[in-house]
């Protein structure tokens, strides 16, 4: 499962969302402190969220928001979630499942849907004359 959020504006890029995302994220993860954990966990760190500041959890969050952005969400420009998306394909996932409930705007997040299944399931280019010859000659 993946939390998505790739808009279709082109002035809307990868800072930009970065930007808009960053914070709702961050307070999802705090409402899920157990996804923290994990992470913690995955990556053998000696914390203890017990005992953390104010300060030192929301630090802890905005790593854990940066890990999500790099190597789990698909967040960003359309072609920044490609990457992401073959690593998914090359395991033999073939569909991918998003969490649209994650502090951005549920209806931002789902008109981004479509797009990212584009990058999941492009199209094969259609022969016409502005593709003939990137067509393989059989």
């Amino acid at each position: 499962m993946c939390h998505p959020y790739a808009p279709h504006l082109y002035w809307q890029r990868h800072r930009a969302v970065k930007k808009l995302i960053h914070l709702p994220f961050r307070e999802y993860l705090r409402s899920s402190l157990g996804l923290v954990e994990k992470l913690i966990h995955s990556l053998a760190l000696p914390i203890d969220l017990q005992n953390l500041s104010p300060q030192d959890l929301n630090d802890l969050l905005d790593f854990a928001v940066n890990r999500y952005w790099e190597t789990s969400g698909l967040f960003g420009a359309v072609e920044s979630c490609a990457p992401t998306v073959e690593q998914i394909k090359n395991i033999g996932v073939s569909e991918v499942a998003c969490l649209i409930d994650f502090g951005v705007d549920t209806d931002l997040v789902l008109d981004s849907l479509p797009l990212l299944q584009k990058v999941m399931h492009p199209k094969p280019p259609k022969i016409g004359t502005e593709n003939l010859f990137h067509q393989p000659i059989i």
